[in-house]
């Protein structure tokens, strides 16, 4: 009987790709660190892009209040340009 992993070793160097010797406690671990990591990254990811709505919410009321402070200085402009002129 032919030992399995010389089978799949060597249908891995026919493939070439290494062949893969570690044991499931070991790619258990990494897959479970790693989607921990995953799940982390994506809480920061959400974290990041509410920062940003609010930013960008915080931007757009400015803008507008700056908009209309500036609509008022150009009516005064034109109010003293009129007076001046009188």
């Amino acid at each position: 009987m032919p030992n399995n992993d010389k089978l799949k070793c060597a249908e891995c160097t026919r493939r070439g790709r290494p062949y893969v010797s570690l044991s499931w406690e070991s790619i258990n671990s990494t897959r479970d660190n790693l989607r921990e990591e995953i799940a982390g990254d994506e809480a920061e990811v959400e974290r990041l892009i509410d920062l940003l709505t609010e930013a960008k919410s915080r931007l757009k009321r400015k803008r507008v209040v700056l908009e209309q402070a500036e609509g008022r200085a150009r009516k005064k402009l034109k109010c003293l340009v009129e007076e001046l002129e009188v």
